[in-house]
């Protein structure tokens, strides 16, 4: 699969711990959606990954969309990082790449 070149998903995580997402892909449990909403975020963790709680409300088309999500790689060892978001059997190598606009 060829990589989206200007795909319109979006991610803001503020200093505060709060964060928005537009148009962020989502496949979860064989089913994929369209995250959009606000909430809040942590991390990275040990293993390097930022992990968000999207609060109910949302313009999401997913079903599941209010909750937990954990998933995000920190990429890179310096500033700008970039973030990844896999979609789908993480050995698949589909995903979306977030950089720093």
């Amino acid at each position: 699969m060829k990589p989206a070149r200007n795909a319109k998903a979006q991610l803001e995580l503020r200093t505060d711990g709060t964060m928005v997402v537009n148009d962020l892909p989502s496949d979860r449990g064989g089913t994929t959606c369209v995250l959009t909403g606000t909430g809040k975020w942590e991390g990275p963790d040990t293993e390097r990954r930022v992990n968000f709680m999207l609060a109910p409300g949302g313009a999401s088309s997913c079903v599941f969309s209010a909750g937990a999500y954990s998933g995000f790689e920190l990429a890179g060892h310096k500033k700008p990082y970039s973030l990844y978001w896999t979609l789908g059997d993480p050995d698949s190598g589909t995903g979306v790449w977030l950089t720093r606009n």
